[in-house]
């Protein structure tokens, strides 16, 4: 005997990608410029999780999701240089994070924003760092980006 199912919505899944390697924060001139963190990795520990590109795909639609991205760096050299991230969904900023001033530490930023399925969320971070060498680099162990 066939189902039929009437009404309702399909119910918004949390998402979330881990960061695969290491990356150097990119220079050119300063802070000014942002740049997409690449190289993402579906976590298996949220079923449904899709990368594309260098961003998570949003499941379904939802008001007011909580994003999230933690990324941990080391190895600067100059103890005074500073960094930040900042979160788009679709290319469009929907939050930046407190700028971390050091050659190591975490950063951190949270938006609540509407999504839509299908959407795509990135990161981006930057340096007022001068010198590539005196960069510091986004660390594998600890990176993520998720949508709840």
């Amino acid at each position: 005997m066939p189902f039929v199912i009437v009404g309702g919505t399909i119910p918004f899944v949390p998402t979330s990608m881990n960061k695969n390697g290491n990356h150097q924060f990119p220079i050119v001139s300063g802070p000014t410029n942002w740049w997409v963190v690449p190289n993402w990795t579906a976590d298996s520990t949220y079923p449904g999780s899709v990368v594309i590109g260098n961003g998570l795909q949003v499941s379904t639609d939802k008001i007011a999701a909580t994003i999230t991205a933690n990324l941990p760096f080391a190895g600067g050299f100059s103890g005074t240089t500073k960094q930040q991230a900042r979160l788009l969904v679709d290319g469009t900023v929907v939050g930046t994070g407190t700028q971390v001033t050091g050659v190591s530490g975490v950063l951190t930023v949270s938006a609540a924003a509407d999504v839509l399925a299908g959407s795509i969320i990135t990161v981006e971070t930057n340096t007022d760092v001068t010198v590539q060498s005196w960069a510091a680099s986004i660390t594998a162990t600890g990176s993520y980006v998720r949508i709840t």
